[in-house]
């Protein structure tokens, strides 16, 4: 908050007086000294709220703006939300009647989620919700939208009478129309080894990046569910089944512009393992978890190699937000906030290019929305601006007395 207020201060011309000046540092120096121990060392935490008439809230993806996205619940229905920290929250548009959430939201504003069981998409936060359509089913979900507005998700086929259910396979939304982007097999249709047409089974497709390249799992010709890189073109790299070889599935869920690709795979005891795959490898790197928290899931991932999720011990919970970077390796959210906040971090859903992670977890009981600012500005860049502050006026007495 200082340090913001002063660069707003750097753009005036000059101060009147140089006693105004010179209480003006002093004052803020005061403030600055007095609040230094805090200020550079505890992360700033958002609590997105709970509007009256809602029980819970829930954030899930942030832009490059700070605007977060997610689901308000009244315990029967949901709704989905846009936040900022100028204008606070509004919930989307979707008629009086009605249930859906949001899950994504890009650079230019546009909103993607679903309502009513429909993939859908805002086109600003003031929109009507525009139904994307399925794939032959009842139901679609959009996971991911990005800065050209293409959207990842996946959808029901239609209904299969052997199965007797619904397969479903993940899509990309594009010029106005979706596309199945199907499996990591075509042995697994109507002439399938056991004769039931598995429409060549199951996928989803849930980050994409600005390159229209997406991340997600599917069934292979083992009937195996593998981790792959659909490519722009439709072309797939199949990722494998992570590091262990007992693994039984492997999902890569989020990708950034450099194809640095974050997920996870599961063991034989069905535990989850958050891995990485770097850009161009075949081969997942598990990342060292703490002691405490031995399993995890990825969901978020920034430009800059960030990466965010869920970690815990038992399947039963509690689960922790963590933070994970090439520097620091995996941290837990809940030791960059003070002990006696009384918020719990559970779930760490997305990270900007500013380091700013949406989430959601326990605050005093209650399931609620948060922002936490993971890279606070240190004390050391604020004084850095007072001092230059004060060098620029000396310049312009200087001058002054000169002239």
């Amino acid at each position: 908050m200082h340090a913001s207020y002063l660069r707003d201060l750097e753009t005036a011309p000059f101060f009147p007086t140089p006693g105004l000046l010179t209480n003006f540092l002093a004052g803020v120096l005061l403030v600055f000294v007095a609040s230094s121990a805090a200020f550079a060392s505890e992360h700033s935490l958002f609590d997105l709220g709970i509007p009256e008439g809602y029980a819970a809230s829930k954030a899930y993806d942030i832009n490059d703006k700070g605007q977060v996205v997610g689901s308000l619940s009244d315990g029967t229905n949901m709704r989905g939300f846009i936040w900022d920290a100028a204008s606070g929250m509004q919930i989307l548009s979707g008629g009086e009647t009605g249930s859906g959430w949001a899950t994504a939201i890009n650079n230019n504003g546009w909103i993607a989620g679903r309502w009513n069981n429909i993939a859908a998409l805002w086109q600003g936060s003031s929109s009507a919700p525009v139904p994307l359509g399925t794939l032959g089913g009842l139901t679609s979900t959009a996971f991911k939208i990005n800065d050209n507005n293409q959207i990842s998700g996946y959808s029901d086929l239609a209904y299969n009478a052997k199965l007797k259910c619904n397969p479903f396979h993940g899509f990309i939304y594009e010029f106005g129309r979706m596309t199945d982007i199907a499996t990591l097999t075509d042995s697994w249709g109507a002439d399938s080894p056991y004769g039931v047409n598995y429409d060549n089974g199951y996928s989803f497709a849930y980050g994409i990046n600005n390159l229209g390249e997406i991340a997600g799992v599917g069934t292979t010709d083992s009937f195996a569910n593998d981790a792959f890189i659909r490519n722009a073109d439709g072309s797939k790299i199949d990722l494998g089944l992570g590091p262990d070889p007992l693994s039984l599935q492997a999902s890569a869920v989020a990708i950034n512009d450099a194809g640095l690709v974050g997920g996870h795979y599961c063991d034989s005891s069905r535990n989850s393992h958050p891995v990485i795959w770097e850009a161009g490898s075949v081969d997942a790197a598990a990342l060292t978890m703490p002691e405490q928290f031995p399993y995890g899931q990825v969901y978020g991932i920034n430009e800059k190699g960030s990466v965010v999720g869920i970690m815990w011990n038992d399947k039963s919970g509690p689960y922790h937000a963590f933070l994970y970077d090439p520097t620091h390796g995996v941290r837990d959210l809940n030791d960059l906030i003070p002990a006696e906040s009384g918020w719990v971090l559970n779930y760490a859903k997305g990270i900007n290019e500013s380091g700013q992670i949406s989430g959601y977890g326990l605050f005093n009981g209650r399931t609620t929305g948060f922002v936490l600012n993971s890279t606070p500005e240190p004390i050391s860049s604020a004084l850095f601006l007072l001092g230059g502050a004060a060098i620029g006026w000396r310049k312009f007495r200087r001058r002054k007395a000169a002239a």
